[in-house]
């Protein structure tokens, strides 16, 4: 038993040291992602230092040209998340939360489509998720969302699977949901 006691303080000073890089893990800071085509791409950035920073962010879509220079297309204040995708064609913006803030699953928001600038359509984990009290899910953890596919190429369907299984086929266009398995 005695032998065992001398890993403690490496134990314990290992659990506290991934726990505090969890933490930092979480933390915002801008982030870019690319359509399929590689000719558009979406910065998304943080807009708020306050406790309640994962709500507020703005996310700004470019081209680029013939001549590699970037245009802006269009920007929109969504919320902060690194879990975003962007449409084959620029137009449309799915952001899938990766913050939830105890709110209620019918309050908390789990996915948004935004298309040239304006919100087609969003989703609470309530809305999506039939018992989401049994998925245990922390601000810092995400269990509500199992897989994403994102964008199906050369299309606006979308698809993820939440953390219960069930997969959603969305048309990013109108927000609605196509398929339900």
């Amino acid at each position: 038993m005695k032998k065992y006691l001398y890993f403690l303080p490496s134990l314990v000073a290992l659990a506290i040291s991934s726990s505090a890089f969890s933490l930092t893990m979480v933390q915002p800071f801008p982030y870019v992602s690319a359509s399929q085509t590689g000719r558009f791409y979406c910065k998304i950035i943080p807009t708020s230092n306050t406790p309640d920073f994962w709500h507020k962010a703005q996310a700004s879509v470019y081209a680029l040209t013939v001549s590699g220079k970037e245009k802006l297309l269009w920007s929109v204040n969504c919320p902060y998340s690194r879990r975003i995708f962007l449409s084959y064609n620029g137009e449309i913006l799915a952001v899938v939360a990766t913050q939830y803030y105890n709110n209620g699953p019918d309050k908390d928001l789990l996915i948004a489509f935004y298309r040239k600038g304006r919100l087609v359509k969003q989703y609470t984990i309530q809305q999506l998720i039939r018992y989401p009290a049994l998925l245990r899910a922390s601000r810092f953890q995400n269990n509500y969302v199992k897989e994403i596919h994102g964008f199906m190429i050369w299309t606006n369907r979308f698809i993820l699977v939440t953390g219960d299984g069930t997969r959603y086929t969305f048309d990013t266009s109108t927000g609605r949901i196509l398929s339900k398995k």
